[in-house]
């Protein structure tokens, strides 16, 4: 999957590597304060965090075995991750995650326009999963024109789907 051509100028993507697991972990347990904010021992906190993202790749591999994890280059420096699931019969954004000193600059917008032009480029859906308590998260999906067509205990199942009217 390439994404290049629908991305500006400083961003980049490369398929993780087993030498991007430190950056990896680092990201998702900043990407999620409540293992530091447990009170817990940093020992402790850091080997739960550590357990939960074993978890969810293993989930990830589980669900999509042929999904690709990438590292998103800002001016060809780690800035976050992106996985994608990309199928004959859909793209799906798996996760997607900026590090947190890069957030609310568009990035996390630029690349997923980047797979919206991809999808409707090749006339495929989007979807994606979002925990209904990130209202950040769906709210800028919701204004990327994404629509939930499912509701469940935790998530809200999105999909985007290309219209020709989208291309005028």
């Amino acid at each position: 999957m390439n994404l290049t051509p629908y991305l500006p100028f400083n961003l980049t993507l490369r398929l993780a590597t087993a030498d991007d697991r430190p950056f990896l972990l680092q990201l998702f347990a900043s990407s999620r304060p409540v293992f530091s904010q447990m009170g817990l021992p940093e020992a402790l906190a850091t080997h739960l965090a550590e357990q939960q993202f074993q978890l969810q790749q293993a989930s990830y591999r589980q669900q999509a075995p042929a999904a690709e994890v990438f590292i998103v280059l800002l001016h060809n420096t780690p800035a976050g991750q992106l996985t994608v699931n990309h199928s004959s019969h859909d793209i799906r954004l798996m996760d997607l995650s900026i590090v947190q000193q890069h957030q609310g600059k568009g990035y996390g917008t630029a690349l997923i326009k980047a797979l919206q032009a991809l999808a409707g480029k090749q006339q495929l859906p989007l979807k994606l999963s979002v925990d209904q308590a990130n209202q950040r998260a769906l709210a800028l999906y919701l204004k990327l024109g994404f629509g939930i067509t499912q509701q469940q205990d935790f998530h809200y199942s999105m999909c985007w789907q290309f219209s020709h009217s989208q291309s005028r």
